[in-house]
């Protein structure tokens, strides 16, 4: 006898890009009731047996083999209150072009409400200190099988796993332009916000200075002609601490300054938002395979804006600075990519035309900022990285200067002694280990 599909499954059915597998209630609905038989309880974290339903497909990527966790966590769950620190029973694995909101505590459109022991829980907690409420997700074991899985939403996302963590696709929680990773602040806010770039005269415009966090942004561009100066606004500074006390993503970037015509005034050019933040949590292992990633870069500040009323236009906008990646589990094998890089600077405007900087790359490298634009329209600066080979301000000269590229993020892993086994892993910026 088994227990109907829905008791089986989530709100809806698995689809083949969100492999669903309630582990518990699975063994739990094999057990039958056979007069003068009394089975033995079943090990949740064993594999699958072979008489397992054929409506509940089994996942391809994460084995759940060995032993259940002990009742009680063996690590103390980072930055989550003691009374949401809890995992679920749920083997849930995503692949390419799922989405994670924060938001709307939501995965592909399924909501997960529940409470502890229940077999998957996707709700919202305060943090254990001052920083934003989290997102939290509570599963048995999480995978990524393939591609790119989106997160999304104003929460920093946490996921607490009762056995393991595998990762064979990235995790992106980066920034995009002006929108922010989860966690991370909107453009010229945040504590480590770039400055605005500044006018001066008839058409010299400053670029937005680069956000900040694991590492200072980039200054704006200042714009200069015949004794006018319009300043570049300063990058934004570090913030947080290295061991990340407080989860949450980087600064934006500042505006880049605009000009007022006789056609009308022209809107500043936005800088970056900040990239995200993202914690992954298990009790026994966090495994990010060659092909695996967590992504948490920030966003690159717009060009400066143009057009008939803007012209010559305008400074370009500062770079959004990197978020933030917290692992923590007592092994971490790391054979991928961790990245939280800084957005790069805007270029400024001429003729029409510009070009924005580049969003924190799926790399160890800087992202470029917007490149020169004719005569007037000054590039912008790179976003800070593990391995930065330009500059990181904006560009400096007549007319429009370039924004300067965002900040760094940070990422921290704390795990056994001696169990960060990094076995060919990329990092940008570099790691922070902590041992527990």
């Amino acid at each position: 006898m088994r227990r109907p599909a829905s008791l089986l499954s989530p709100s809806v059915a698995p689809s083949a890009r969100a492999t669903r597998v309630l582990a518990a209630a699975m063994y739990t609905a094999l057990h039958v009731s056979v007069a003068g038989c009394s089975p033995e309880p079943l090990d949740p974290s064993a594999g699958v047996p072979d008489a397992a339903p054929q409506d509940v497909p089994t996942p391809s990527l994460i084995d759940a083999g060995g032993p259940a966790p002990d009742a009680a966590a063996p690590i103390t769950v980072a930055h989550v209150p003691v009374d949401g620190a809890f995992p679920g029973d749920l083997k849930l694995i995503l692949g390419d072009g799922a989405v994670i909101d924060t938001d709307a505590l939501r995965i592909d459109g399924v909501e997960y409400a529940g409470e502890p022991g229940d077999p998957v829980v996707f709700d919202a907690w305060p943090q254990s200190r001052n920083g934003p409420e989290m997102a939290v997700l509570h599963v048995g074991d999480f995978g990524i099988e393939d591609g790119v899985v989106q997160v999304r939403g104003g929460r920093p996302l946490v996921i607490i796993a009762a056995r393991e963590i595998v990762l064979a696709g990235a995790l992106d929680a980066g920034a995009r332009g002006a929108t922010p990773g989860p966690g991370g602040f909107a453009p010229g806010e945040g504590p480590g916000a770039g400055a605005d770039g500044q006018h001066a005269g008839d058409n010299q415009d400053g670029g937005g200075g680069g956000g900040g966090h694991g590492s200072a942004g980039g200054d704006g561009g200042t714009a200069t002609s015949q004794g006018v100066v319009a300043p570049g606004g300063p990058g934004g500074g570090t913030t947080g601490v290295a061991a990340i006390d407080i989860l949450q993503g980087g600064s934006g970037g500042g505006l880049g300054a605009a000009i007022e015509s006789d056609l009308g005034e022209c809107p500043p050019s936005l800088g970056g938002a900040g990239g995200g933040a993202v914690q992954l949590t298990a009790f026994d292992r966090i495994r990010i395979e060659a092909d695996g990633a967590v992504l948490a870069g920030g966003g690159g500040g717009l060009g400066g804006t143009s057009g008939l009323a803007c012209a010559p236009a305008a400074g370009g906008g500062g770079g959004g600075g990197g978020g933030a990646i917290y692992l923590q589990a007592p092994i971490v094998l790391h054979r991928g990519l961790l990245a939280a890089g800084g957005g790069g600077g805007g270029s400024g405007g001429d003729l029409g035309e510009s070009s924005p900087g580049s969003d924190g790359l799926a790399d160890v490298v800087a992202a470029p900022g917007g490149s020169q634009t004719f005569d007037v329209g000054h590039a912008g600066g790179c976003g800070d990285a593990a391995v930065v080979e330009c500059i990181r301000s904006g560009a400096i000269g007549a007319g429009n200067g370039g924004g300067g590229g965002g900040g760094a993020g940070r990422i921290a892993v704390a795990a056994g002694p001696g169990r960060y086994d990094v076995q060919d892993g990329r990092a940008s910026p570099s790691v922070n280990v902590i041992s527990e």
